[in-house]
């Protein structure tokens, strides 16, 4: 089914479209920006399109258009949402060592956060199909961001470290919810790669922002570290909100009660958990998804082993105070986020897409490893990392973006989640063994490990299938609007 935004706004580079006869009625001359989902409709049965509306598709998508203050709303509820799991992931490498010594624990200790944090997304791969089943794409996205508030608000007043540690079972889970169907959602409208980079920049910026404030709170009180989470916690309560206004309208509302009508939308719920267990069948066994989980597993383990082990890093090898070199990270993610927000579009267009771009990001980013292990100086060490970054940014955005062009339309709702699991779970291995490592063999294995795990990241990209030929002629007609 066709995804379609609509908004007011004079121009913007999109399709020009004017509203349908009824709206034509109001004013002849109101015109209309429709971003209209890539992919031509698939024509469906009745019965079918209810039981997509209803169930599998992304919240607020499906072919009623949106007024320009609701398409605003959507957007910015998706980029909130990517906001808040970046405050979440972006402050433990500067609380770190905080943390260690607050619970008195040693580094080896800290693979159990990473661990709690990946079983978070592991339930989700399960959970989400048939939570969206039940509650809606719009249900599931609220009950993430419920979760992500109480994980937050738990943390402020550092309670035992068990309970501490489940916390991030809870802020992975929430993450898995929110980020599955924002993801979809912005994936499905026209010039998504663009749309795409912005909401992941957004998750840049909570990186960017989390060390900077992490590290501020910590150093100033003392013993008071876990003050930050009231940080996430307020935005967090502001994401709830967000949710709510954009994503349960009156209209949408509507929308929803009318596929419940139909004879799809009245099926029993084990039939529903039934018809959703089949579809689990049918995305598992497609080549694709498992080749892109590939990628974002070794990805992911690579940049947030980076991000999360640096500051250590830098404070026993290179000597930096840790005053100091708890600022390190922010070079890293402020390059990231503007790779995210800046360079999705050259990535999308440049020397045959996102396939070779990414090849190329991927030797530059290890020329820039080589660099800051081989070059002992606390100074390129930390700008090799944040070029790194930059050129880290793109990457995920731009997985997406082939996502969307290698898998079939109806496997996507219960892909993405999988693919996000598996993701998370080089996002927690890698970090947690690295850990285990450095407490047998020193933190100066973080560069060996670093370098490996890019050039397995790389590789598995290369193997990741390219978007069909008609998908270049696409590109074209987007470049020309």
């Amino acid at each position: 089914m066709s995804t379609t935004i609509t908004t007011t706004v004079a121009d913007a580079g999109y399709e020009l479209q004017t509203f349908p006869s009824a709206a034509r009625a109001q004013s002849d001359k109101s015109r209309s920006i429709r971003l209209v989902a890539s992919e031509p409709a698939v024509p469906t049965p009745a019965t079918a399109t209810a039981t997509a509306t209803a169930v599998s598709e992304p919240p607020g998508s499906g072919d009623d258009s949106l007024t320009a203050r609701q398409a605003s709303l959507k957007l910015l509820s998706c980029c909130v949402c990517f906001l808040v799991a970046g405050l979440n992931d972006g402050s433990l490498g500067a609380l770190l060592p905080y943390l260690i010594g607050t619970y008195n624990i040693s580094p080896s200790l800290v693979g159990i956060m990473y661990g709690t944090s990946f079983a978070g997304w592991a339930l989700a791969a399960g959970a989400l199909p048939f939570t969206v089943a039940l509650v809606g794409a719009r249900g599931a996205l609220l009950v993430g961001a419920c979760l992500y508030a109480l994980s937050q608000l738990v943390r402020i007043w550092t309670p035992p470290f068990p309970l501490f540690a489940t916390t991030f079972f809870l802020a992975s889970l929430a993450q898995a919810y929110q980020d599955a169907q924002a993801n979809t959602f912005v994936a499905s409208i026209k010039a998504s790669h663009l749309w795409l980079g912005l909401i992941h920049a957004m998750y840049s910026l909570g990186l960017l922002v989390a060390p900077l404030v992490a590290n501020t709170i910590a150093a100033q009180r003392a013993g008071q570290w876990a003050l930050y989470y009231s940080v996430p916690f307020g935005i967090g309560l502001v994401n709830i909100a967000l949710v709510l206004l954009a994503f349960f309208t009156k209209e949408d509302i509507r929308m929803r009660r009318r596929a419940g009508n139909t004879e799809a939308g009245q099926q029993p719920t084990n039939e529903r958990y039934k018809q959703t267990w089949n579809e689990m069948k049918e995305t598992v066994t497609h080549r694709s998804v498992w080749l892109i989980s590939l990628f974002y597993f070794f990805y992911l383990g690579a940049s947030f082993t980076i991000g999360g082990w640096i500051v250590l890093f830098l404070t026993d090898i290179r000597g930096l105070p840790l005053q100091t070199a708890g600022y390190i990270p922010t070079g890293y993610y402020l390059g990231t986020f503007l790779g995210r927000l800046f360079l999705p579009h050259p990535t999308h267009t440049w020397l045959g897409g996102e396939h070779y771009m990414l090849t190329i990001y991927c030797l530059l980013i290890l020329c820039l490893q080589l660099l800051s292990w081989l070059v002992t100086s606390a100074i390129s060490t930390s700008v090799a990392i944040s070029l790194m970054g930059l050129l880290f940014g793109p990457w995920f955005a731009a997985g997406m973006q082939v996502s969307k062009q290698v898998m079939p339309r109806k496997i996507r709702p219960n892909a993405l989640p999988l693919i996000f699991v598996i993701a998370q779970l080089g996002a927690s291995v890698f970090p947690a063994v690295t850990g285990v490592i450095v407490a047998s063999k020193g933190v100066g294995v973080l560069q060996p490990i670093a370098l490996g795990l890019i050039v397995l990241t790389g590789g598995a990209w290369w193997f990741v299938p390219t978007a069909p030929r008609e998908r270049e002629r696409e590109r074209e007609a987007e470049a020309g609007e």
